[in-house]
């Protein structure tokens, strides 16, 4: 009863329990392998990986690497000359 009628309501509480939540709460719920068959049940398992995180991550990377080199050929033209000769 007491902890009832000393219930703060408003914006500011409820931002207060909404970070509780996710610093000590469960923040990620376990997801269940769907696949009977090892192979893909290892796949399903190592998408959720912190290596294949990595993996993504540094594929990305160096598709980034390759656009900026990319940008500078155009910008120097010497990518056009390459396209003209392949095209002709």
């Amino acid at each position: 009863m007491l902890k009832r009628n000393w219930k703060l309501y408003g914006i500011w509480p409820k931002l207060k329990s909404l970070i509780e939540k996710q610093l000590y709460g469960k923040s990620k719920a376990e997801v269940r392998n769907p696949y009977k068959n090892k192979l893909r049940r290892k796949l399903f398992k190592f998408s959720f990986s912190d290596g294949f995180e990595t993996l993504m991550q540094s594929i990305i990377l160096l598709n980034v690497v390759h656009i900026f080199v990319e940008y500078q050929l155009m910008a120097d033209g010497r990518t056009l000359l390459k396209l003209k000769l392949f095209f002709k």
